[in-house]
């Protein structure tokens, strides 16, 4: 987990280093949680079956200087069941909360849907 101090050096270096352009700490938070997310999803064969694509994608794989991006957009390249997909998902959520101790809300996308609906646990 990192710490609010941690964020907050981070923001301020950020900073000096980008003649005044300030990132706020809030999205340096959520994009080291994207970060972790990613590397969890990384360790699980879901890996395989899904493309990564989107604002983030750029900016992780292609562009280091292109906006941050909140979300996360995956396409599956081959066909999976929500079962399956959500079970993988689990994998990912507990390996994160084991490396890093970070505890991810989990929302799960409704199989043929437009929404996305939060887990109740």
């Amino acid at each position: 987990m990192i710490l609010q101090s941690q964020i907050s050096k981070l923001s301020n270096r950020l900073f000096k280093e980008e003649g005044g352009r300030r990132i706020p700490e809030n999205v340096l938070e959520r994009d080291y949680c994207i970060a972790w997310f990613l590397v969890g999803l990384s360790r699980t064969a879901l890996r395989d079956c899904i493309a990564f694509k989107g604002g983030t994608a750029l900016k992780r794989c292609h562009f280091s200087d292109y906006r941050f991006s909140e979300d996360l957009d995956f396409t599956l390249l081959q066909p999976l069941s929500f079962e399956q997909v959500k079970q993988q998902l689990e994998a990912v959520y507990d390996e994160i909360k084991k490396a890093s101790n970070i505890t991810l809300e989990k929302y799960w996308m409704m199989s043929n849907s437009n929404f996305i609906k939060k887990k109740q646990d």
